[in-house]
């Protein structure tokens, strides 16, 4: 997939805004880290059963 310019017309006239787009990312953020919280702390708590 390459590269496609958009011209600013364009872009006002597209459905998804640029706020938009800012907030789905910054709910995919939370989403991983707070999965990379739970993943740290079940192998912290797996390596210290194995200790």
């Amino acid at each position: 997939m390459g590269y496609q310019y958009i011209t600013t017309e364009e872009m006002a006239n597209r459905s998804i805004s640029l706020l938009d787009l800012e907030k789905m990312a910054a709910h995919n953020l939370q989403i991983l880290t707070s999965y990379q919280k739970r993943t740290y702390k079940a192998q912290k708590e797996l390596i210290a059963q194995l200790c």
